[in-house]
């Protein structure tokens, strides 16, 4: 369900038994049907850019949970699961997502749009952008992890959209759906090794030079 500047819309994603069709007539009006469950999740995302004015501004094409980087050697009942404990925020351009220092609020997957990585420098008077993340990448990994204030800054540079899954909801998945957070936490693992071998090898490099 999505909140309207007037009312509640229910957004249903097509029931196929006769059995579930027979409860549509006690659904309230305001009802949005789809087709699948990606479509109802973009009709969403829709309304979310809408609403904060930017819907025409967002460049085309939104990834989907399944098809994140993080994600795509997941089971596809394992990205289910993980997308019904996911929340949905839009970013127009410009906008902190997070600040360096914050409380960690969870894993980001990048739907559309970018954002620029950044930190403080020594005397904090200025930021030092760390690198461009694209739709389709994660970020912010370690708030499920080690619970530690947020290292980086992440600014959004164009409209973006933004699924988060919070340690709330992480923790939550390991009770309901072991084997989605087992693949989960594999993925980050793997996720943070391959960041942890890039630096070391961009260490190196510099060294050498």
């Amino acid at each position: 369900m999505i909140r309207g500047r007037d009312a509640a819309v229910t957004v249903l994603v097509e029931p196929r038994s006769p059995a579930a069709r027979t409860h549509l007539r006690e659904l309230p009006d305001q009802l949005v049907r789809v087709g699948e469950l990606d479509g109802a999740l973009e009709w969403c995302e829709t309304q979310l850019l809408e609403a904060h004015g930017c819907a025409d501004e967002l460049p085309a094409g939104l990834v989907a949970l399944g098809a994140q980087d993080l994600l795509q050697e997941l089971s596809p009942a394992a990205v289910r699961s993980i997308e019904t404990r996911t929340t949905t925020k839009v970013f127009t351009p410009g906008s902190v997502v997070f600040d360096q220092d914050d409380p960690a609020d969870g894993l980001y997957f990048l739907s559309a749009g970018q954002v620029s990585a950044e930190v403080r420098t020594r005397h904090g008077r200025r930021w030092r952008r760390l690198n461009t993340i694209m739709a389709g990448a994660s970020f912010g990994e370690l708030a499920l992890v080690d619970g530690q204030p947020r290292s980086t800054r992440i600014v959004a540079l164009e409209p973006t959209i933004c699924h988060i899954v919070s340690p709330a909801a992480y923790a939550e998945l390991q009770k309901a759906d072991p084997t989605a957070w087992a693949q989960l936490t594999l993925a980050i693992a793997r996720s943070l090794s391959q960041r942890l071998r890039s630096s070391t090898a961009d260490v190196a490099a510099f060294d050498a030079s």
